[in-house]
């Protein structure tokens, strides 16, 4: 089977996926415990759909956006509140109270920035191609 020869605007877009990636590892290491939030980063690129698909532990997600009140069980907590210092119960009750604060690390520069981003490292030469891909997403 032959390989297919990636475009240009193919090839920039595996090379942001590698950054985001990165960048995203970046953001997280004052707030990732364990460092399986980190590890569980995969940023993939569909060449034939043209698209970036990011997927993480689902805690990434209330890591970032915080959470209102709700209830947790112990065991989830034990090992950071050890570590912390923290009565896991106290700490327990609080996040029942009062939910968790939130530690963006998703989209740290905003939608703006990231598409200013994205068309800076893929560049003018492919501007086209990085149209029409958007023209297909918004079909889609």
């Amino acid at each position: 089977m032959a390989k297919t020869k990636l475009t240009k605007l193919e090839k920039k877009l595996k090379e942001f996926s590698r950054f985001l990636e990165e960048d995203l590892r970046e953001n997280l290491i004052l707030n990732d415990f364990t460092g399986e939030l980190s590890k569980s980063i995969k940023v993939e690129l569909n060449v034939k759909k043209m698209s970036i698909n990011l997927s993480f532990l689902e805690y990434g997600l209330y890591l970032d956006t915080g959470t209102k009140p709700h209830w947790t069980s112990v065991r989830n907590l034990q090992t950071w509140a050890n570590a912390k210092g923290i009565n896991v119960y106290a700490l327990q009750a609080s996040i029942a109270k009062k939910g968790t604060k939130a530690h963006p690390w998703l989209y740290k520069w905003g939608d703006a920035k990231f598409d200013k981003k994205l068309k800076k490292m893929i560049g003018q030469g492919v501007k086209a191609d990085l149209d029409q891909w958007r023209k297909t997403l918004k079909t889609n």
